[in-house]
């Protein structure tokens, strides 16, 4: 249950919620929504003067305030800002204005409560009635639900029809911005007995459940109806209670978990060494419907590349069933071996105790046997998890899965500690904007972690010049960003040795391609770590060029292939040139980014005409230009240079 709150700010910080009614509701099981107001001006309404004073700090007293009393209640609680949007459509460089004073607003806003330690607030962006909402829209850094609010009046217009609701919210369902953000809704206002049909709420909730299932919340307005006139509880009871299945509107959600106690500092007495030339190898991992199966020929064949490149270290996921061969063969080759431990890290895993505890189970045995082997450096506990679960569900319930997983993980780092007291404990920490908060939280929660390998995010280059924190070193960087760092030259770890498909992961960012054939970035690698040079490939610098049209399902459209002639112009691959030769493959991503399969769509020509799938957004398109064993790997969206 969700009970909402009004709060109207003043530039004095002496209008602040009620502490003890924000715990009286969280204590009934509810989650509170606080929707939160200020302006510059009351009598005057001036929208434009509020942006420009929150964006310039004149609040900044009362915001903060407001902040630390929300940090100290250590609760998840909705946060709403009522932030006016002045409507100016028909005024474009008004528009383009205001649109950037209302970013400002916003994102001085969040700062302020980021600085005040209110980690636990979920910001919930209302979506301003405007045909350009999209563009107020201040990214999903910063923002974790969208709320569409209706009036009694909407509802009413729509209160005789069983399908009211539909014909209420689709339109706002059809926004381009509700799937491209992919942020869970929360529709406000409606009244529950402004829809009076019978079949009103039932067929509501079947069609959420069925086509709106961004749809996550629904805030009725139970204070008065479409005629101003109050329904008692018992009617309102009645009424919803087909959408709720009789349950109780104080039904308690997901049970609360104690806020992490601070660890203690362990001074950070293990690291890894500074001259580690790492690179991930999980080639042939999972052996059901493999591009590559792994045998001692193959895995010396590699590990022989591998230390003619200067790589010194192997790092791979384990445990698996290829794990005795690669021992045997790197100790033969006298290579150092970084075993890296993998979960599953969706809310289902983390919220099942007992899959959480044979996997913890599962590494302590794997340690425990593999203690005594000493090219083992140190022990890996995989990828930022919270990162990752982050993307896999909104708040509130994250913070439910992040305090369950962050007490597995310590138990188990003390675990780890209790047998092996000399490698350190390492975790890769993909380093984008929200890096640095979860470095504090896992600091805090784990101590026992030795140190922290950053995983670069190509989405946030700023990030590769910020000062690194002590227990911090650099991991897994694209190849391609290299240049952009200090420390490569004498550390830093490969992301993938090898391109990867099979039925359940694909990885193409490898310094060699499926067929074995070597990137740009195998002779990047080849000319900073090994001690021979390289020449760079003498294929040209290669791009797909998209058609300047919008992409719809099931239609053609042209794709084909320019290089930059003697690095001055674009032009077309000739189609007769007979040494190059051209692979399309489509790959399906999902809405993170992410790629789940591959498929080979073409191969010979410089271009395609390509049938647009179902959901565009969710595929890349992928092409190879091979020169002997060389090769260039381009890839762009569907999408045209108009999305």
């Amino acid at each position: 249950s969700i009970v909402s709150m009004m709060v109207a700010g003043n530039a004095d910080g002496n209008s602040l919620p009620d502490t003890a009614a924000i715990k009286k509701i969280s204590a009934s099981g509810a989650l509170p929504l606080l929707q939160w107001s200020i302006s510059a001006n009351p009598a005057r309404q001036d929208d434009t003067a509020t942006l420009q004073a929150i964006a310039a700090g004149q609040f900044d007293s009362s915001i903060y305030k407001l902040a630390r009393q929300l940090a100290d209640l250590q609760q998840p609680i909705f946060f709403q800002p009522m932030i006016p949007v002045p409507l100016s459509d028909s005024d474009v460089a008004v528009t383009q204005r205001t649109r950037t004073q209302y970013l400002q607003a916003w994102q001085h806003l969040h700062s302020l409560f980021a600085a005040a330690g209110a980690n636990q607030v979920i910001w919930v962006w209302a979506i301003p009635a405007t045909d350009s909402a999209a563009q107020y829209f201040p990214g999903r850094a910063v923002a974790d639900w969208a709320a569409i609010q209706f009036t009694a009046f909407d509802a009413a217009r729509y209160a005789n029809q069983p399908a009211g609701f539909d014909s209420l919210y689709r339109s706002v369902h059809r926004l381009p911005l509700i799937k491209r953000s992919a942020l869970p809704v929360m529709v406000q206002g409606l009244t529950a007995a402004a829809a009076y049909h019978p079949l009103w709420w039932p067929t509501a909730w079947k069609t959420i459940d069925t086509g709106f299932t961004e749809i996550k919340a629904m805030v009725i307005d139970a204070k008065s109806t479409a005629n101003g006139s109050r329904p008692n509880a018992p009617s309102l009871q009645k009424q919803l209670g087909d959408v709720f299945a009789g349950a109780p509107l104080s039904a308690k959600w997901l049970p609360q978990v104690a806020a992490m106690e601070p660890g203690t500092s362990n001074n950070i007495v293990h690291s890894l060494p500074d001259t580690l030339k790492n690179v991930v190898y999980n080639k042939g991992l999972y052996w059901f419907r493999n591009r590559h199966t792994l045998n001692i020929r193959t895995i010396e064949e590699d590990i022989d590349a591998m230390k003619t490149a200067g790589i010194n270290t192997v790092e791979r996921r384990m445990p698996g069933f290829y794990d005795d061969k690669l021992q045997t063969v790197l100790l033969k080759k006298n290579l150092q071996l970084l075993p890296s431990f993998w979960l599953l890290p969706t809310p289902a895993v983390i919220g099942d105790s007992s899959r959480m505890k044979e996997e913890a189970a599962k590494l302590i045995d794997f340690i425990k046997q593999n203690k005594s082997t000493k090219n083992i450096i140190a022990w890996h506990l995989g990828e930022d998890r919270l990162y990752a679960l982050s993307n896999q569900s909104y708040k509130p319930d994250y913070f439910y899965y992040e305090q369950r997983y962050l007490a597995w993980l310590s138990a188990l780092c003390k675990a780890i500690r209790a047998i092996d007291e000399r490698r350190p404990i390492v975790v890769d920490l993909h380093w984008d904007d929200g890096g640095q908060q979860r470095f504090q939280l896992y600091k805090k929660a784990v101590p026992e972690i030795d140190q922290y390998l950053l995983e670069a995010d190509e989405k946030y280059p700023e990030g590769l010049k910020v000062p690194l924190s002590p227990g911090m070193a650099w991991g897994k960087v694209p190849v391609a960003l290299w240049p952009l760092l200090p420390v490569v030259k004498k550390s830093a770890t490969v992301p993938a040795w090898q391109d990867i498909a099979n039925t359940n992961f694909i990885s193409l960012n490898g310094l060699l391609d499926m067929d074995g054939r070597k990137k740009d970035s195998w002779v990047t690698v080849m000319n900073t770590w090994s001690l021979q040079h390289v020449a760079a490939t003498a294929l040209p610098e290669t791009r797909i060029l998209r058609p300047a049209t919008f992409t719809e399902e099931n239609e053609t459209l042209n794709y084909h292939l320019v290089f930059k002639k003697n690095g001055a112009y674009w032009q077309d691959f000739p189609a007769t040139d007979k040494n190059i030769h051209f692979e399309w493959y489509l790959v399906r991503v999902d809405q993170y980014g992410n790629t789940m399969f591959i498929k080979k769509i073409s191969e010979g020509n410089p271009y395609i005409d390509l049938t647009m799938p179902n959901g565009p957004q969710y595929y890349r398109l992928y092409a190879e230009v091979i020169l002997g064993d060389r090769v260039k790997m381009v890839h762009a969206s569907l999408n045209t240079p108009l999305e």
